[in-house]
């Protein structure tokens, strides 16, 4: 039975996400086990635990403009492009704060509280997260270079990794 549940998840990975065009990924692997909790994220090196990566939520949007009363008149298309580019950029210096940190290598652990609990997150949170996170990465010029899928502590929720790299890492560059 877990077989079959595999085959689709991997199926299900494949219809959503197009790797070898759109991501440039060099591996992506499903790994059917557990991974253990983590230490508790620090502040500083090259590891990043996020729950789950993503613009920001219709409703979310909804809610600050019925907040300010200057944004009635914006349409809700442009303030949507606006936010999500805004949280994109805001990810990207993270990603690259990681990517110094760790001289041009960073780890993304997707599904992972900052405490390091790994409970994890539905698959589709988890392909958003993914697709996400390579917008934050793009916008930096940095490669995803694997990416693996883990089973989380709770019932068809998954944990992702992805490790990151700056081709070329140069110190001066990056700041």
């Amino acid at each position: 039975m877990q077989y079959i549940k595999n085959i689709q998840i991997f199926i299900f990975l494949s219809i959503k996400l197009s790797f070898d065009n759109y991501f440039n990924i060099s591996m992506f692997e499903f790994i059917n086990k557990k991974i253990p909790n983590q230490k508790k994220e620090s502040y500083t090196g090259n590891r990043e635990y996020k729950r789950y990566l993503d613009g920001g939520t219709d409703e979310d949007l909804l809610q600050e403009i019925k907040k300010n009363k200057n944004l009635k008149n914006v349409h809700i298309h442009h303030l949507k492009e606006i936010k999500i580019n805004y949280k994109i950029n805001k990810r990207a210096t993270q990603l690259r704060y990681r990517l110094i940190e760790g001289k041009g290598k960073a780890l993304y652990m997707i599904g992972v509280e900052d405490n390091g609990n790994v409970d994890g997150i539905t698959m589709e949170k988890l392909l958003d997260s993914i697709d996400f996170l390579h917008k934050i990465s793009y916008t930096i010029q940095a490669k995803i270079k694997n990416i693996r899928i883990y089973k989380g502590n709770l019932v068809d929720k998954y944990i992702c990794t992805a490790r990151i790299y700056l081709d070329n890492y140069d110190y001066d560059y990056i700041i």
